[in-house]
């Protein structure tokens, strides 16, 4: 009996700004995942990505640019085109506009006691984890290739897929670590 293969989903990495430092998370991402990359732009890249794209979107989105990538996510024009199968939005900046519930899967990671990332995270209907003491997880944080945050994202393509199957359950309010340590060294929450 043949087994339905998943393709690799297309995962679009979304900074607040372009260039970035070398050794951001988001950079080694980009140069380690296959089918990864970083876009500037989320509403031109994910409307053109409509048309280009077979297999499944995913979005990692990061600071400021979680605003502006959900509001792209959710005023996709084509009602028939492709929507981005799933979000991970990381430690979301601040903002005075208002962000639209998003209908696909999505999680936030929050820096340690960040209230702006619950607020952001309930207006979306996202899951919110608790990423430890993270900062705004750009390279001053120090993550190198944040092995916490491709937990989570690797966690967010299963539950996507398990979805797309119609196999998925009730989302968990937390995501741990699989080795069950702490990993703040890697921007985990505490155990």
């Amino acid at each position: 009996m043949a087994s339905l293969a998943h393709p690799s989903p297309t995962i679009l990495l979304i900074p607040e700004a372009l260039p970035l430092d070398p050794d951001d998370w988001m950079v080694h991402w980009g140069a380690g995942m296959k089918n990864a990359s970083l876009v500037a732009d989320a509403h031109a890249r994910l409307s053109a990505l409509n048309s280009e794209t077979s297999g499944p979107m995913l979005i990692v989105a990061r600071g400021r640019a979680c605003q502006r990538t959900a509001a792209a996510i959710a005023h996709l024009d084509d009602p028939y085109g492709q929507r981005p199968a799933g979000a991970l939005f990381v430690a979301p900046g601040t903002s005075e506009e208002l962000t639209p519930r998003l209908n696909i899967p999505s999680v936030v990671v929050a820096s340690q006691g960040e209230v702006r990332s619950l607020l952001f995270a309930s207006a979306i209907g996202a899951r919110l984890v608790q990423g430890g003491d993270i900062g705004r997880a750009d390279a001053t944080a120090s993550l190198g290739d944040w092995d916490y945050g491709r937990y989570v994202l690797n966690w967010l393509i299963a539950s996507t897929t398990e979805a797309q199957a119609g196999r998925c359950g009730a989302w968990p309010n937390t995501v741990a670590p699989p080795d069950g340590s702490n990993g703040r060294s890697a921007g985990m929450p505490p155990g």
